[in-house]
């Protein structure tokens, strides 16, 4: 009797505790729903995260008083088949989960990231879990736990040993192809030439520019297919040829725009130019060297690089520009101006403020916006404005404000690259020359030489008026005051030294002292003299030209300055 009694017991303890353990199916359900909703959503914040959510939901029972309620005080707990009903929203198997989101006493999540998730960004997460899942802060809770986990990176070694294997077999393929067809032309070439030696291959010929190709056209159809790079030189001069005679037709060549991108080749590559130009034809030739700016533009027709496709594709890019046969004269205009340099502000000066405006706006914006601030200070800023774009003057009233630009600063001259090259050793020695040497050369030359064009003498700087001298000082830094004054008397110097402060005067001497000390070669000297000399030609020469006339006379009537109609 008693053990009967003790198996009875131990029943009803495991059935309690099988009751306790079992999770109910309808909190089981929506668990798995508001995991997986957690788990896309952390998978799209973070794509190729690896992440583990554990997500518990505690479900709303209905209370025994709510039960009592409903089935009433003087019910008799009997079982009827007709009375029967579900008083519990979670026993009731018709509800979906949405409709049991409302009866869920709490929910705990608690999701596993690895260590390389910022704290902010779990922050983020977080509080875009409660406004995503519809859960309640305060009710609910969202824990992070970080572990430690490694970046892994997916290699398919079988695509690895498949692209390897094909490679090596593609590779022995050709090796066999390659003997098999040279052993068929080696035993044809012996046969042909009986049973002497063949000869020693070609050696490949190295590239040519334009003037060496039709030499090497004409020694014969052997050299010309000796090597692959010769024959895409040719392919690429006669399609760089072609393009050019493509600019050369339009008669709206050039603008202002394509002598700014030649002028930029001349400065800093001319040899990459001097290739383009040996290209053109004659006409065209003139055509740009004439509107060029600097003496930089005799080098280009002197020393050439190596044809290659950037030089077609430099001549291409012109074709694609849009230029209006219309504004020819207007073009030709806004080339004269940007020649002058900052002679461009006392032309502009001269001019009613509107028109300079309107001339400027059609000027890139690092020409336009200095020379309009220090001409007009209260009506520059218009210039800003991306829509502000006057139309193209008339040509009766372009003409004369071309004409005074070419006054002052005329076309160059064809007749320049044959002194150029007359004097090309003389301006050589003139970068190792003494400055005695240098006021010398330049005082035995005449007037007219093309040194006095190509390279601005540097000993005038010394015999300037204080007035002038104080100006250049300040244009020109100390740095490159103690690289270009080295050797040079203290007499001298002192002209200079007496314009600057403290401050420029002792980084001037310490100058002179580190060029003492470490040494400097007298070419990098005479280059900076160069740059000094150009700013002191442009900054007081040509100004005082500007303002005197080309015959070195007052103009009539001037008296601010030019004035242009």
């Amino acid at each position: 009797m008693m053990a009967f009694r003790r198996n009875i017991l131990l029943f009803a303890l495991t059935l309690l505790w099988q009751g306790q353990t079992t999770k109910h199916p309808k909190v089981a359900e929506v668990e798995a729903h508001l995991s997986q909703k957690t788990i896309d959503f952390v998978k799209n914040r973070f794509p190729g995260v690896p992440v583990l959510v554990n997500l518990t939901v505690t479900p709303l029972r209905r209370s025994q008083s709510e039960l009592n309620s409903v089935l009433g005080q003087n019910e008799l707990p009997y079982y009827s088949m007709t009375g029967v009903q579900i008083k519990d929203e979670w026993d009731d198997p018709n509800k979906g989960v949405h409709d049991l989101l409302p009866r869920i006493q709490r929910v705990a999540i608690r999701i596993t990231m690895p260590q390389y998730v910022s704290d902010e960004e779990l922050f983020e997460l977080r509080e875009s879990l409660f406004s995503n899942l519809n859960i309640i802060p305060g009710r609910d809770t969202i824990e992070f736990n970080r572990k430690n986990w490694q970046k892994r990176s997916i290699i398919s070694w079988e695509l690895v040993a498949l692209i390897l294997s094909s490679l090596l077999i593609l590779s022995i393929g050709g090796m066999i192809v390659a003997r098999i067809i040279g052993g068929k032309i080696e035993s044809g070439l012996s046969k042909s030439s009986g049973k002497q030696e063949a000869p020693p291959p070609p050696v490949p010929q190295p590239q040519l520019n334009n003037q060496q190709a039709p030499a090497a056209n004409k020694s014969g159809s052997g050299q010309m297919s000796s090597g692959m790079q010769f024959n895409d030189t040719m392919k690429i001069a006669e399609k760089l040829e072609e393009t050019l005679r493509r600019i050369e037709k339009d008669d709206a060549f050039p603008t202002l725009d394509d002598m700014i991108d030649f002028e930029d080749l001349a400065q800093k590559d001319p040899k990459f130019l001097g290739t383009i130009i040996q290209e053109m034809s004659k006409d065209l030739q003139e055509k740009i060297f004439q509107r060029g700016t600097s003496p930089k533009w005799l080098e280009t027709f002197f020393e050439q690089a190596p044809l290659d496709i950037e030089h077609y594709n430099f001549a291409l890019k012109l074709t694609y520009r849009k230029r209006s046969p219309e504004h020819i004269l207007w073009d030709e205009l806004l080339i004269a101006l940007w020649r002058l340099g900052d002679g461009l502000k006392e032309i502009v000066k001269g001019m009613e403020q509107r028109d300079a405006l309107g001339i400027l706006a059609w000027m890139p914006t690092t020409v336009s916006v200095p020379t309009a601030r220090e001409s007009f200070p209260g009506g520059w800023g218009i210039l800003l404005k991306h829509d502000f774009k006057p139309p193209p003057m008339k040509p009766e009233q372009i003409q004369p404000i071309l004409d005074r630009c070419l006054e002052l600063k005329p076309y160059f001259d064809l007749g320049m690259l044959d002194q150029y090259q007359h004097e090309r050793g003389l301006l050589k020695f003139l970068r190792v020359c003494t400055l005695d040497e240098e006021r010398d050369i330049y005082k035995a030359s005449k007037p007219d030489a093309s040194i006095h064009v190509l390279r601005p003498p540097f000993y005038p700087i010394f015999d300037a008026e204080d007035e002038d001298l104080e100006k250049l000082a300040n244009a020109v830094s100390a740095q490159n005051w103690g690289v270009a004054l080295f050797n040079i008397n203290r007499s001298l110097r002192s002209g200079i030294t007496k314009h600057l402060s403290k401050a420029k005067n002792y980084i001037l001497i310490e100058t002179l002292k580190t060029c003492d000390h470490d040494g400097i070669a007298i070419e990098e000297v005479w280059q900076m003299r160069e740059r000094v000399a150009v700013t002191f030609k442009q900054l007081i020469i040509d100004n005082k030209v500007i303002e005197t006339g080309s015959d070195g006379k007052p103009q009539e009537g001037d008296v601010d300055g030019p004035k242009v109609a």
